[in-house]
Parts: C-alpha cells; sequence; structure tokens
C-alpha cells in the first residue's frame, strides 16, 4: 500500500526528526532521506497513517529506536580521510617523547557504526608495538541505538574490506561457513573501545554515563576528539552549543579533528586551528595575545595576487596582520604604531630598508622581525649588509610553499605573539648564581673539551652572533644546528664567520673536527659526529625530518654523546624541545652543558624543556655563557 504524506505531515516529521537528533533538513537530500526511511519504517509496522505511527512511536521504546535510526545519518567509512589518522599518529609520537604520554584517551563522535574507532584503533595498536609502555582507549559516541549495537558487535560485510590497508589485517578475522561473507574484529582491538549510547548535545547524558579510570569524567579528559561530518547538519546555533561541550572535555593541548568541509570558531573557543581540519587546546595563558591593532607587518612588493590565498587565510586567522608595500609607508607606520612581529620579504631589501630597522631597533628592542621567502625568487639574493642584518633578523622563514604550510605559518605567528618576550636579563638570586658560577667554573676548569655543540631556533640567529663574536682563533671546534630553511643556511654561514672570526668547512667533506673552525648544516640535511675522542668526524645525515625538523639538534648531540667524548652542550632560545634529550644525554657521558635562561630566551621552549630533564649544568644569559667559555675553557 502506498502512503502519501501531506505537506503538513511532511512539515510535522522533518521537526520531530529535527528535535530528536538535531539534523536540520535544509538540502532536498535530507529531506527525501527522513520521508523515504519514515515511509520505510510504516509500511514495516503496517502503520499508514502517519497519526498512528506518531503514537506508535510514542508508546513503544523499540519502534521509537527504530525511528531514531531511521532518521539518522549513517555517512561513515573505513580510514575515511586517514590524513587525520597520520597526523595524530604522528603527535601521540611527539607527545610521548617529549613529554613522557603514556595513554592516550579518545573520543568518536558520531562513532556510527563503528568503522572510524576501529580504524583509529589499529592505528594506534600498531604505534603501541612501536612505543614501549604506550596504551589507549577510544570511547564511541552515536544517538542511534542501532549504531551502537553493531559497534559492539564488530561485524562487517567483507565487501568492506578493501578499504581497509593490509598492514591492519592481522586485526582482523574472517567468517567461515554461514559466516563467510563477513569479518569481525580482534579481541585485542575491541578491548581497546567501548561504544555509548549518547546525545551531543547534552553533555550531563555523558557526564553520567562515561567513566575513566574508575572516576567520573573531569572536564580534561580526552587527549583527541574526532568529531568529523557532523556540524554540517546542525544549524550554528546547536553546532556552538556541541564545539563548547567537546571543549569542555578536552585536554589541555589537546585535539580536536572535524570533517575536511567543517570549521568552528577557533577563537570563539580557545582554539587554535594547526591545519588539515584540526585543532589544538591550548591554555589560556597561551593565548594571551596583545591587543595592537596591528601586530604583525609584512614588508613586501610581490603582487597579492599572486599570494592571495595565503593573505586572505592570515587574514582569516590573524586580525591584526597588515601588508606595507613601500619603504616611506613603512617608516610612517612605525612612527604611530609599535606592531610585535615585522616580516620583510628576502626579495626587497635594500641597504636603504636594513639601515632603517637597525635604528628602529635601538629603541624598539621587542620587536620581532623574520626574513621570509613568499614566492620562488626571480633572481640570487645576498646579503647587503651581513654586520647589520646579523642584529636585525631573529628568524628566517621559507613560506613559498605556503598553501601546504599556511597552517603552520600562524601558529608559529600566534606563538610569538604570546611569549613574554625579553632581551634584557635579570639577576634575581645572585648569591645563588655566584655558587652556580663557581660550580661550573671548576667543571670548565676540569674539562679538555673536544667540542663546543650549540643547538637554536627561534630568535638563535641573534644569540649566536653575540655568543660566538669574536672568538679566539685556537677555540675548540663549534658545532651548530640553527633550525633554518637550507635556502638561508650558506647566508647565515656567511654571517656567523664573519662575526666570529672563525674558519668554515663544509659536513659535506667528512672533516676531522679542527680548533677554530665552525661547522653547520650546509645543505638539507642533518650532521652527526662518528669516530673517537681525537679523530672525532663531522658528516652530513640524510634521515627524515625528526618532528619536521631536519636539520636536529637531537641528531647532533646524541651523536656526539655516542662518540664518548666529552664536550661542552649549549641549547639555545627555541621553541619546541629539539635538543632536550640530546643535552641530557651529553650531560650523562661527561660534558658540561649550558641553556639560556628564560629572561633572555626570545621563545624559552627548548632550554625550559631540557631544564625539567635535569640537563642543564647552567643556566644563563648570553653573555654569562660567552664569559664562562672564554675564561674558563682550556685549549689545546
Amino acid at each position: 500500500m502506498k502512503i502519501n504524506l501531506s505537506n503538513y505531515e511532511i512539515e510535522v516529521l522533518l521537526d520531530l526528526s529535527s528535535s530528536i537528533t538535531g539534523i536540520e533538513a535544509k538540502s532536498p537530500q535530507i529531506k527525501n532521506y527522513v520521508i523515504k526511511n519514515v515511509l520505510e519504517r510504516m509500511t514495516e509496522t503496517q502503520h499508514f497513517d502517519f497519526k498512528n505511527y506518531l503514537n506508535l512511536i510514542d508508546k513503544s521504546d523499540e519502534e521509537f529506536k527504530n525511528f531514531l535510526s531511521a532518521v539518522t545519518i549513517h555517512t561513515t567509512g573505513w580510514f575515511r580521510e586517514d590524513k587525520h589518522f597520520t597526523l595524530l599518529a604522528q603527535e601521540i609520537k611527539n607527545q610521548y617523547e617529549k613529554n613522557n604520554l603514556r595513554f592516550v584517551n579518545i573520543l568518536s563522535v558520531p562513532c556510527s557504526t563503528g568503522q572510524e574507532v576501529y580504524s583509529l584503533a589499529f592505528v594506534l595498536k600498531s604505534l603501541c608495538n612501536e612505543l614501549l609502555g604506550l596504551n589507549f582507549a577510544i570511547n564511541g559516541f552515536d544517538i542511534d541505538y542501532h549504531s551502537i549495537k553493531k559497534c559492539q558487535n564488530a561485524v562487517y560485510s567483507k565487501t568492506e574490506l578493501a578499504n581497509i590497508p593490509l598492514e591492519y589485517r592481522k586485526y582482523i578475522l574472517n567468517g567461515r561457513d554461514e559466516a563467510k561473507n563477513f569479518f569481525a574484529i580482534s579481541r585485542e582491538i575491541r578491548e581497546h573501545c567501548t561504544f555509548y549510547n549518547v546525545d551531543i548535545r547534552n553533555i550531563n547524558s555523558y557526564k553520567d554515563i562515561i567513566k575513566i579510570k574508575n572516576s567520573e569524567i573531569e572536564n580534561d579528559s580526552f587527549n583527541i576528539i574526532l568529531c568529523r561530518n557532523l556540524f554540517i547538519y546542525f544549524k550554528p546555533e546547536v553546532s556552538n552549543k556541541i564545539s563548547k561541550n567537546l571543549y569542555s572535555l578536552l585536554k589541555n593541548n589537546g585535539y580536536l579533528c572535524l570533517g575536511h568541509s567543517e570549521k568552528i570558531e577557533a577563537q570563539k573557543h580557545n582554539l587554535i586551528h594547526i591545519g588539515n581540519s584540526i585543532y589544538q587546546k591550548l591554555l589560556q595563558d597561551n593565548l594571551n595575545i596583545s591587543k595592537n591593532d596591528d601586530d604583525i607587518i609584512l614588508y613586501t612588493l610581490v603582487d597579492q595576487n599572486r599570494i592571495k590565498p595565503f593573505i586572505e587565510r592570515v587574514k582569516k586567522e590573524l586580525k591584526t596582520f597588515k601588508i606595507i608595500e613601500s619603504i616611506s609607508n613603512l617608516k610612517e607606520f612605525l612612527e604611530n604604531r609599535k606592531p610585535k612581529i615585522i616580516i620583510i620579504d628576502k626579495e626587497y631589501k635594500t641597504i636603504e630598508l636594513i639601515h632603517f630597522l637597525f635604528n628602529y631597533l635601538k629603541t624598539n628592542k621587542n620587536v620581532f622581525i623574520i626574513e621570509s621567502i613568499l614566492y620562488p625568487l626571480q633572481k640570487e639574493i645576498k646579503n647587503i649588509d651581513i654586520f647589520h642584518e646579523s642584529q636585525i633578523f631573529k628568524d628566517f622563514i621559507d613560506w613559498r610553499n605556503f598553501e601546504n604550510q599556511t597552517s603552520q605559518t600562524i601558529l608559529y605567528l600566534k606563538r610569538i605573539l604570546s611569549s613574554n618576550e625579553s632581551i634584557n636579563p635579570e639577576n634575581n638570586n645572585k648569591e645563588n648564581k655566584v655558587i652556580k658560577h663557581k660550580e661550573i667554573k671548576k667543571k670548565l676548569e676540569n674539562l679538555l673539551p673536544n667540542f663546543i655543540a650549540i643547538g637554536a631556533s627561534t630568535g638563535g640567529t641573534i644569540a649566536l652572533a653575540e655568543l660566538l663574536k669574536n672568538m679566539p682563533p685556537n677555540f675548540p671546534p663549534i658545532l651548530i644546528v640553527q633550525h633554518l630553511p637550507h635556502i638561508f643556511s650558506k647566508d647565515f654561514i656567511e654571517k656567523i664567520k664573519k662575526v666570529s672570526g672563525l674558519k668554515f668547512i663544509s659536513p659535506s667533506e667528512r672533516p676531522l673536527l679542527k680548533p677554530g673552525y665552525i661547522y653547520m648544516a650546509d645543505g638539507d640535511n642533518h650532521i652527526i659526529v662518528k669516530g673517537k675522542e681525537g679523530q672525532l668526524r663531522i658528516e652530513p645525515d640524510m634521515s627524515p625530518p625528526k618532528n619536521q625538523l631536519r636539520p636536529c639538534i637531537d641528531f647532533l648531540f646524541e651523536s656526539l654523546a655516542k662518540t664518548k667524548a666529552k664536550g661542552v652542550g649549549i641549547l639555545l632560545t627555541g621553541m619546541g624541545n629539539d635538543g632536550a634529550h640530546g643535552l641530557l644525554k651529553l650531560i650523562q657521558n661527561g660534558s658540561v652543558t649550558f641553556t639560556q635562561n628564560k629572561e633572555s630566551c626570545v621563545i624559552y621552549g627548548m632550554p625550559k624543556e631540557a631544564e625539567a630533564l635535569g640537563a642543564s649544568c647552567f643556566s644563563g644569559d648570553l653573555h654569562e655563557i660567552r664569559e664562562l667559555l672564554l675564561n674558563h675553557i682550556k685549549v689545546k
């Protein structure tokens, strides 16, 4: 029997469906989907009158569940948007190494029929096999009772098997005989996965249900929340409510993953968009960005249409971003405003610009000036004034691949804006410093160093120039890793050569380390040291980037520790934790180690991580470290 619904009945049906699931039937496809599925339920139950069917779902819990399932969208699949899994696995690995992360708690909402949960479980189980002591739990939420039941049963049609990569099929069990057309998920995967019937719009409904580690759920319970392709079905006010709920369940520094076509108001929810529809929750203190009208300015003469996607994205995420296209406009702007970041396009440097910026910094010491490449260079650009440029630029960034790196660029700029930069060292505990000076002097006087190894990142180019100016010609060999796009490395090497007065030999020649020389990566590679005391040899290493870094400080420091030769390790200003673990290995091997102190760092990240590990013999400003090196190191 064919059932026809009146326009009024259709309106009632869609309103009822929306009130129960939150899904807005704003498109003809969703509207037709809901009507078709409900008509099928009416036929199945032989309730051909719409009013009678409404009475049925009101009185029968079982039919209400069937109705709810009929009006719920069930779009899912194995390894859908698989780039998320790769990125999250890498982040877990980073946190494992950096912050001793050993348990990862994950929420998948809506989990639908379980394919997303089990896909992620496959990835994490393989990661656990690689990272000793790592464990995880995945919680799946969905409003549909039938979907949750399918998740718990963990049995799927073999037609879906083609979407599961071969490396993960060791975690599935193939059916036999009457079940030959199905496969099941193995117990070693299922034991990590739990599913709950939950309405994500009601935070109390899942706070009352979920228990983690035998205690009621806390506001920061999940390291990762996947909520993909949900918001596209909801009204903005409902989406905002769900976003708020999810934020309250996310750990500090945790990640919220949305579908590729979804966006939320990140700043409203204290999140930072780091790319690929992934948002990170940072502590409020880390988001305390200054309120200047123009915190960031970019000086470039490039045709803005050539970098339009970059500009649009940056302006959307950073409201305080402004482009200036002439020196006269730059001078006028800086007379009236005090931006925190100035970005200079390498292609349009002039001697007038360099001298102006050098003089500007004399009275505006806290501005962070970056040299960058925004577009493929039309010609080779050489330094105009090495001495002044070495005093001006605190970092060098290659942004030519901005379509793939825009998110990282924005996160980098936000971190600089939120940093408490100070270039004036403070001495709040002079008595304690005197004691530490005596201790470190004694260590240095008992050491005949085979090397001075230095690692630096954000702000390091100026720090290194200050630390190494006018070095003695017989000073122990100095090995440097500065996080720097390799296109800038040769220019930077020339700066350090001129400032320090030392010679340079490329690691590509695999030379023995000699006093009076500096050694740095001059290509897209790591640098490592091999050999033994008295016969140390440096060479390039083409291993993949570690935590997206090449050269990597840890690579150098750890290679030096393996040689058993003793020397000096120094970790300067920079974001992240590169070098911290390597510095620890150096101190464990008998080397003397230094970290730049908080007051003098541009970004107090890497030194802080090293100090937390107990990897620093002495923390001081650049002047203190330099004085100790020059006056208390024995030379051969």
